[in-house]
């Protein structure tokens, strides 16, 4: 990981039995003046599900029948790769399940784009929001809590910072070492430095192996890099909808869409929390046009007719978070900090079930089948499935099911 890091744990959903098994981890330090404060657990809000995060609504039935509440980790001086040390990381943790003795029975949840930690349960209370992949975890389900203990967790530069019921860090955070909000100074966060920040995340709640590293669209390119940058530390990996490339028309538009929001003068030169101006017009133009390429040919016309709705929804994210993580995006190869994607499937020690949905059309399953082979080819151990969903790239929310059975066989595989 690089560097000594100060890990601090503040409030625990879990038994008390939890609590003395992860010893110093759970004792919190006072908060530093600068430092962000911490923000209550209960939301409001109605459950956000996108395509690279792009905006459509997703209500799945309860399968965690459960009230969940979110602890918060601190972790101090997180060197990035950047070359620029983080001083204070805060995120909003979520686990499921009971971490067991050997601390060795946890899948690594990863969120899409304008999700967040929020993945199953009902969040604060029994009528909160119902999480975004709430069909596929709980006791008995494809993800089965009586046997395995889920972390989900608010990852750095989270576009719903605003929400009371996300915990991240990024440009709209303080600097401690300032008292001023970071905004265009904050580090440049690629897909490693979000692995690396989940990691020390990890480290600081006692785990000590990964069963599984699971996500869907961005939290499947979390979960690929995963499977390169700790090669030994999991035995499934498992990216839903998620490319190890982007190509350079699927980049042109996710800079067009970042010219869409520094575009809109209310950005304000990245401004514009202190200046008290608005760019979310800008947010939904950019979110009005990618989300339309996500949602497959028979729904796209909704999208178009429906901009309304995208300014509503667009004021609920941050502008300059949003920048962050299309740049994330706009950076993504699996295999550039090695050379190459043959050299990065070399180092793949673990099993790679690779999902998608038959109708997608931004992560087709041409690139998903070209993956798979690239990796068998490469000496890896890895499996297609590809579902009948009805969503496009939706899919891999609107239509979760339809992972369940492949991703229950897996994880029966390897979960001790």
């Amino acid at each position: 990981m690089g560097g000594r890091r100060e890990v601090e744990v503040l409030g625990n959903p879990c038994s008390a039995g939890q609590r003395r098994r992860w010893g110093r981890a759970e004792r919190a330090r006072p908060r530093e003046a600068g430092a962000p404060a911490h923000r209550p657990p209960l939301a409001s809000a109605s459950l956000i599900a996108g395509v690279l995060g792009l905006l459509v609504g997703a209500s799945p039935a309860a399968a965690l029948d459960e009230v969940v509440t979110k602890r918060v980790v601190r972790v101090r001086d997180l060197p990035t790769l950047s070359g620029q040390v983080l001083p204070l990381l805060e995120l909003g943790v979520e686990t499921y399940g009971r971490l067991n003795a050997a601390r060795d029975n946890v899948v690594l949840l990863s969120h899409f784009l304008a999700g967040d930690g929020h993945a199953a349960g009902r969040l604060g209370d029994p009528s909160g929001p119902v999480g975004w992949w709430d069909a596929l975890i709980g006791p008995g389900h494809a993800i089965d809590t009586d046997r395995l203990f889920v972390v989900s967790m608010d990852l750095p530069c989270n576009m719903k910072v605003g929400s009371p019921a996300v915990v991240t860090t990024g440009p709209s955070t303080v600097d401690p070492r300032t008292g001023r909000r970071y905004g265009l100074d904050f580090p440049a966060f690629g897909v490693r430095d979000m692995v690396r920040a989940q990691r020390a995340v990890l480290d600081a709640l006692g785990v000590r192996r990964l069963v599984a590293v699971i996500g869907p669209s961005m939290g499947g390119m979390i979960a690929w890099q995963w499977a390169v940058e700790f090669p030994d530390f999991m035995d499934l990996v498992v990216p839903a909808s998620a490319p190890v490339t982007f190509t350079e028309a699927q980049r042109a538009g996710m800079r067009s869409a970042a010219l869409a929001v520094r575009s809109d003068p209310q950005w304000a030169f990245g401004g514009y929390a202190d200046a008290g101006t608005d760019p979310s017009f800008g947010v939904a133009m950019a979110m009005h046009g990618l989300s339309a390429i996500a949602a497959g040919p028979m729904a796209q016309w909704r999208f178009w007719l429906d901009l309304p709705r995208h300014l509503a929804d667009a004021r609920r994210y941050d502008a300059n978070h949003y920048l962050w993580l299309l740049d994330l995006h706009v950076g993504w190869d699996l295999g550039a900090e090695l050379g190459s994607r043959e050299a990065a499937y070399r180092r793949v020690r673990a099993r790679v079930l690779v999902l998608g949905s038959q109708d997608d059309d931004f992560v087709t399953p041409t690139d998903l089948r070209q993956a798979t082979g690239e990796l068998q080819a490469a000496g890896g151990s890895a499996r297609l499935v590809l579902v009948a969903g009805r969503n496009g790239h939706l899919s891999v929310l609107e239509d979760a099911r339809l992972f369940g059975p492949a991703l229950a066989q897996e994880l029966a595989r390897v979960a001790p």
